[in-house]
C-alpha cells in the first residue's frame, strides 16, 4: 500500500468516526434542547447507539490499519528488513511472513 493510500484510509477511517459520533450526539442534543422532544431524543438514541459504535469501530480500526503501514513502511526502507506489522518484529530482508506470528509482511 502506497502512502497516499495509506493516507486517504486514514482520513476516510476519521471521518467514520464523526459519523458516530454525529450519530450519538444527535439525540442528546435533541433531548438537552428540546424539553418536547425528550422521549424521543431516547428512543433515538437507543436505536442509534448500534450502528454509532459500528462506524466508530471501523472508522478506528481504519484509522489504525493505515498507521501500520505507514510506520512499516518508513522503518521498513531500503535493505533493512520489515517491521511485522501485527506483533512488531524485526523481519530478515526478503522476508514475506513474520517468523513470530505469521502475519503477512506489507511491502
Amino acid at each position: 500500500m502506497s502512502d497516499a493510500e495509506s493516507i486517504i484510509k486514514g482520513i476516510f477511517g476519521g471521518i467514520i468516526v464523526m459519523i458516530g459520533f454525529v450519530l450519538l450526539l444527535y439525540p442528546i442534543a435533541l433531548i438537552l434542547w428540546r424539553g418536547s422532544g425528550f422521549f424521543w431524543g431516547i428512543i433515538l438514541l437507543i436505536l442509534l447507539t448500534i450502528p454509532a459504535g459500528i462506524f466508530m469501530f471501523v472508522g478506528a480500526r481504519l484509522m489504525r490499519k493505515s498507521a501500520k503501514v505507514s510506520v512499516v513502511q518508513t522503518v521498513g526502507g531500503g535493505n533493512q528488513g520489515l517491521s511485522c506489522p501485527e506483533c512488531g518484529t524485526r523481519c530478515p530482508p526478503g522476508t514475506k511472513f513474520c517468523p513470530e506470528c505469521g502475519s503477512k509482511l506489507v511491502r
